[in-house]
């Protein structure tokens, strides 16, 4: 592989950002400072679901009670899909749309784990120069995986998942609108927007893919195999070529994001060589005068 390793680092995508959207936000009640709420009673605080720990439970804001009395359930789903975690996902019948003011360049946009996604749209609209970037409408259904006649014909469809933009131009005062079609289960596990950073000479051969599965597989008194899903994360290893005029930028950009979510792309010839997610540790072998060698060890945020 001769590929760099490609970071993309997330900016902000949140309410101060928001523009407009098709998606409500009423998932639960508003939390009401003067109501009582008995165990387990769910409400809204700060686009967030929370879920009271405490009978009795009257006048303790969720975001600053502290756990003993609110435990935070997750973000609504209006914001599921911009929280950097593949454990919650955006849903609505039919598809949705958002539009933002970022208010900052772009370089790069991901949208991963889409189930029941037809078809999706992104642009750039700057204030005076107009659109400047369009995918266009882009079919994500279910696709053959090879082309040829007998795949068209009796072939089995595979789900595109996930979609990746790069280069895109430099605008920052552009609107981000992202408009996806779908059918009645049309969910998004992620929307990434954020500016990107490239590291090394090439990627080494021995790139290792695999995944940690949390699934139960028991056996009963029977020896009959018990077998329940659970959710997965990715897990890569690489080894990469730097170039020690790059040393101290590498360094300083790990360390800096020790535990942050990123999305890392190691070659953008397969998907499963990208991945939404942090690293668990890395070294730097200063091997030669001009080159190091630099190994990472990847987890992704978990999948269901």
């Amino acid at each position: 592989m001769t590929c760099a390793l490609t970071v993309t680092d997330p900016l902000v995508l949140g309410p101060a950002q928001l523009l407009g959207t098709n998606v409500p936000e009423n998932d639960y009640a508003e939390w009401d400072s003067i109501k009582v709420y008995p165990i387990g009673e769910r409400v809204m605080r700060d686009h967030a679901v929370w879920e009271s720990a405490q009978g009795n439970n009257k006048g303790n804001d969720p975001t600053t009670a502290g756990e003993w009395l609110w435990m935070r359930v997750g973000p609504t789903n209006r914001w599921a899909a911009f929280e950097a975690s593949h454990t919650t996902s955006t849903s609505k019948a039919g598809g949705f749309w958002y539009e933002f003011k970022p208010g900052y360049a772009i370089s790069a946009i991901h949208i991963t784990d889409m189930i029941d996604c037809m078809a999706l749209r992104v642009t750039l609209t700057d204030p005076v120069a107009g659109v400047v970037w369009d995918t266009g409408l882009i079919a994500v259904g279910r696709v053959i995986p090879s082309a040829s006649w007998w795949q068209w014909c009796f072939g089995r469809r595979v789900q595109v998942t996930q979609k990746h933009w790069y280069d895109l131009p430099t605008y920052p005062q552009s609107n981000l609108r992202i408009e996806v079609i779908g059918g009645n289960s049309c969910s998004v596990g992620c929307f990434m927007a954020g500016q990107t950073t490239s590291f090394g000479d090439g990627i080494k051969t021995g790139l290792r893919l695999g995944i940690d599965d949390y699934s139960r597989k028991t056996r009963d008194q029977w020896g009959a195999e018990q077998l329940r899903v659970g959710a997965y994360s990715q897990r890569i290893s690489l080894a990469l070529l730097l170039h020690n005029s790059e040393l101290d930028a590498l360094y300083n950009f790990l360390a800096q994001r020790r535990t942050r979510v990123l999305f890392w792309s190691i070659s953008k010839r397969w998907n499963s060589t990208g991945v939404i997610g942090f690293y668990r540790n890395w070294d730097i072998l200063v091997s030669y005068s001009m080159y190091s060698d630099v190994s990472i060890d990847l987890e992704g945020m978990q999948t269901l």
